[in-house]
């Protein structure tokens, strides 16, 4: 059953995001900064995504109790949601130059 739900999960959903993500992110960005702008937020995202496991195992070495786990990963969870869920800061104001 592992092995059916795997490859329904990332041999048929996963490819579905997989396919459309690309051409989405960049369009997010200005023509002029396009492809650098989605490259690099790319890779920086890949990269914290894999400290995901070393970060766990600071916050909840082996031996600590299922609770203590649960309100640390919590925590985090939670700070980091409250943060992404601010507004962006408005961009600075331009005037007009003659």
């Amino acid at each position: 059953m592992t092995v059916v739900m795997a490859i329904i999960m990332w041999g048929i959903l996963y490819q579905g995001y997989n396919a459309v993500f690309p051409a989405l992110y960049l369009e997010l960005f200005p023509t002029r900064t396009r492809v650098s702008a989605f490259a690099i937020s790319q890779n920086i995202g890949t990269a914290l995504t894999g400290l995901v496991p070393t970060i766990y195992a600071l916050v909840a070495p082996p031996g600590s109790g299922a609770a203590h786990v649960a309100l640390v990963v919590g925590s985090i969870t939670f700070a980091v949601t409250i943060l992404c869920s601010l507004p962006p800061c408005p961009p600075p104001r331009r005037t007009a130059s003659t």
